[in-house]
């Protein structure tokens, strides 16, 4: 299968003008049936005050999530990115996966991210399931801000993740950081990484793209610039299967280990 990311600049509060540009990278990516299409953190608006991503989510939300179904269904393909989303009279940071036969799953983002004032705009996600795709993969979502926090990569690892997948808006000037943990977490938890981050700019950030993808090894397999376009890498699970096997190193983690203080 390909992993596929999906990078331009989105535009502020214009979910069609965002529809557009995912439909159309999508089809110059020619994708296949099986692949993995992975779009950017909140695609469809990009960031906004809560107000304006609550009405958007409100208004648009059912289109949104009904374009992605319908890209899914007719390239036979996976689709993930995450969308603001209502529940519980709140707003989430959702990463919502859909297949060719409907939706697959969810997560809504457990670590907030200060800068974006997301403490101000969402409500954090309490739970972190592995979603099972058709053919065999499993993929632990991830959003951006998490990339920070190995022991969420672990515990999905550890339920069974083998490709990992990461909608983000990441900004300068942390692009050599960027890859850094994209290596880090492919490599300590031998799975695939594809990390999808937007370009260009909104409010007083920059964003350097440099979407890419990482293998069980924490080799990096692809990457993207700052240009608006997208990166087409092949993923074989096996792969993972076979890292996995010559150091088998997700049964030797000691998660109950006691640390002391002195």
């Amino acid at each position: 299968m390909h992993a596929i990311a999906l990078q331009w600049s989105i535009r502020r509060m214009d979910p069609e003008a965002n529809m557009g540009m995912a439909a159309d990278l999508l089809r110059a990516s020619s994708p296949q049936p099986g692949d993995l299409i992975v779009l950017p953190e909140l695609w469809p608006t990009g960031y906004s005050s809560g107000d304006r991503l609550a009405g958007a989510a409100t208004e648009h939300g059912g289109r949104w999530s009904s374009f992605c179904a319908d890209l899914a269904s007719s390239h036979g393909v996976i689709i993930a990115g995450t969308v603001p989303a209502r529940t519980d009279n709140a707003l989430t940071n959702r990463l919502l996966v859909s297949g060719p036969e409907g939706t697959l799953g969810y997560y809504d983002k457990i670590h907030l991210f200060p800068p974006m004032r997301e403490q101000q705009l969402f409500v954090p996600g309490t739970r972190a399931d592995p979603i099972p795709l058709p053919g065999g993969p499993v993929m632990g979502p991830v959003i951006c801000y998490d990339v920070r926090f190995p022991e969420l990569f672990r515990l999905l690892a550890l339920r069974g993740a083998t490709v990992f997948v990461m909608p983000s808006q990441f900004p300068d000037p942390k692009e050599d950081l960027w890859h850094i943990f994209l290596a880090s977490r492919a490599a300590e938890n031998q799975a695939y990484l594809v990390a999808c981050n937007r370009t260009g700019e909104s409010g007083s950030f920059t964003f350097f793209g440099s979407s890419a993808v990482y293998d069980p090894l924490g080799r990096c397999l692809g990457r993207l610039g700052r240009e608006e376009g997208y990166l087409k890498v092949t993923i074989d699970p096996a792969v993972v299967v076979e890292t996995r096997d010559a150091l088998p190193v997700l049964p030797h983690a000691r998660l109950s280990l006691e640390v002391k203080t002195p």
